[in-house]
């Protein structure tokens, strides 16, 4: 190898290891890249708040957190039915988190291209063999590609303290606040009392019918499916009317189960009321993913 292939290589190198790369360009990609663990006792599916959900550090099974942060229901069924192999032949669990509307993404068939190193290329919808191909080449020659104003996060991210810092009670109500606005925008919902719009309408359809085909996939294969939901902060359940919860959770669950599999619900938990155990409104943080991941594994019998 000549002294400008090396240079190039350990150049890669450096950027792969970058925030840029790791976070922005290929966000939680690098598990499923170095997976290797065969005949999983249990894995978790699921969007952020099932990535913060989750965590099987301290726990005397074979697990592992295939949860990616913003992934739609097409995304999860995507990565149970390409990973499959990696479980037991039989009784493996797949955990399926829920986050309150999940009940609204199944019409959204786009998956950012990180999806292309870690999907088959024709599971992906309008997948693309030749964008697969530049995909995978940024992934292994990323060099070329990095963006220069990428270096000011780089440094940020150098200093940034890694710890997790506590949010008070009104950063917690303000967190709270941005997410239903965040919702509300992403889904067009202008208010919730009125019903839904056609768009949505037909959204909650798909995600019925992408629900229970995951369902039914689990049980053909020996798989036993369990539906979660997840803790949140205080904030932000009040954020969440009896009603909202009915039509978003409950009666979405309801129509998808149809053979009735057991659905875990620790919306309004009193064991994670304490601030302690969140990073933000939404998500648990190491502690409470702890907490949170003994007590499913302990509800489901399985320590």
């Amino acid at each position: 190898m000549n002294v400008k292939n090396k240079i190039k290589k350990k150049l890669n190198g450096l950027i792969k290891r970058s925030y840029w790369y790791q976070n922005i360009l290929f966000p939680d990609c690098k598990k499923f890249w170095e997976h290797n663990t065969f005949n999983l006792d249990i894995i978790n599916l699921g969007s952020s708040s099932g990535k913060f959900a989750f965590n099987y550090d301290k726990q005397p099974i074979k697990a592992a957190n295939w949860a990616m942060s913003s992934q739609t229901l097409v995304a999860d069924f995507e990565i149970l039915r390409n990973y499959s192999s990696y479980l037991k032949s039989q009784n493996t669990i797949v955990l399926i988190p829920l986050c309150p509307f999940s009940c609204l993404g199944g019409s959204n068939l786009y998956m950012p291209d990180k999806y292309y190193t870690i999907l088959h290329f024709a599971s992906i919808p309008q997948g693309n063999y030749k964008k697969a191909q530049e995909v995978k080449n940024i992934q292994q020659n990323p060099l070329m590609h990095f963006p220069l104003m990428a270096l000011k996060d780089e440094i940020k991210h150098l200093l940034k303290n890694e710890e997790e810092n506590k949010m008070s009670k009104e950063q917690m109500q303000v967190n709270a606040e941005e997410f239903m606005k965040g919702w509300m925008f992403e889904f067009s919902i202008l208010d919730f009392k009125n019903e839904l719009i056609l768009k949505n309408k037909d959204a909650y359809k798909d995600s019925i019918k992408i629900l229970s085909d995951m369902i039914d996939f689990c049980l053909n294969r020996n798989i036993r499916p369990i539906l979660v939901l997840p803790p949140v902060s205080k904030y932000l359940a009040k954020k969440f009317t009896p009603e909202m919860l009915q039509l978003f959770v409950y009666d979405f669950v309801k129509k998808a189960n149809t053979h009735s599999i057991t659905f875990l619900d620790y919306w309004n938990d009193s064991e994670f009321l304490e601030n302690d155990y969140f990073r933000n409104s939404f998500f648990l943080n190491y502690k409470g993913a702890q907490k949170f991941t003994k007590r499913v594994l302990n509800d489901l019998r399985i320590i």
